[in-house]
């Protein structure tokens, strides 16, 4: 489908940014099912070739092409920066979400002040919500979400902001790597006296790709937990929750894992 002259005249109102890793057959039946309704699409490629070949078919869509991947963080990040529009939903390519759901979100972020993001019901997805961590529950269980219910945090694989928040925040905070941009998006939405919202009636599909694993993901994980307490429970909290995994680390005999924690070093293309 290409865009009609109407939509070529009438500047879009919402950006989607799907970053992609690994992913190419989903980014395309994402892109597909996105591209000539009216969006403003930008699609970070996390230095994995996903959108090789894409320029003619998807002409008018953002490339951003990565060197290599620098983390989830960061490729939001520069994803966020290329939007210029009033609404700003992030997607990753397993999610299979319809222009009319996008607008249906958008609608409601207009008639609600109080509620700082949407996300439409993931259907297929059993951890899209969860609480936010604290110092007694570090790692809150995900679970599925429920039409209508308004959740202290919700997963980036599908969810909508006002541009002027993100934009507000300046940049979600790049001290974390893979791990961490849905809990601290979440934590300033809640600062900002404001709820996510589960919508109601708009849906998407979810198809979930095999979650990434290793050393490294653990460490990143653990490190992003230890700059959230850090952040939002005082410098000493973060600290004694990341020398308790070091410690831990050190004991169970995995030496490489305790020394990326010690060293911190995060996914980020280090």
């Amino acid at each position: 489908m290409t865009p009609t002259s109407e939509q070529k005249a009438t500047p879009p109102r919402i950006a989607v940014v799907i970053v992609s890793r690994n992913s190419a057959d989903a980014l395309l039946r994402s892109l597909t099912a996105l591209y000539g309704r009216g969006l403003f699409l930008i699609v970070v490629d996390c230095g994995w070739g996903d959108t090789s070949g894409l320029d003619e078919r998807f002409a008018g869509v953002r490339f951003i092409r990565l060197p290599r991947d620098f983390g989830m963080t960061k490729a939001l990040n520069l994803g966020i920066r290329a939007a210029e529009t009033e609404y700003i939903a992030l997607v990753t390519p397993e999610v299979e979400i319809t222009a009319e759901v996008l607008e249906t979100l958008a609608n409601t972020l207009d008639a609600e002040p109080s509620t700082g993001a949407v996300c439409p019901l993931l259907i297929g997805s059993p951890d899209q919500v969860s609480d936010l961590p604290t110092k007694s529950s570090v790692e809150p269980r995900l679970r599925p979400a429920r039409a209508g219910e308004r959740v202290p945090c919700a997963s980036i694989r599908a969810i909508m902001f006002r541009s002027f928040f993100l934009r507000a925040l300046r940049e979600i905070d790049e001290r974390y790597g893979d791990y961490g941009p849905d809990i601290e998006l979440a934590q300033q939405v809640r600062r900002n006296g404001k709820t996510i919202l589960i919508h109601p009636t708009a849906t998407a599909v979810c198809h979930p790709a095999a979650a990434p694993t290793g050393t490294a993901v653990d460490a990143d994980h653990e490190l992003g937990l230890s700059r959230f307490l850090s952040k939002h429970y005082g410098f000493w909290t973060g600290i004694f929750y990341l020398a308790g995994r070091i410690f831990a680390a050190l004991f169970s005999l995995r030496l490489v894992k305790a020394w990326l924690l010690i060293n911190r070093t995060k996914i980020d293309g280090g």
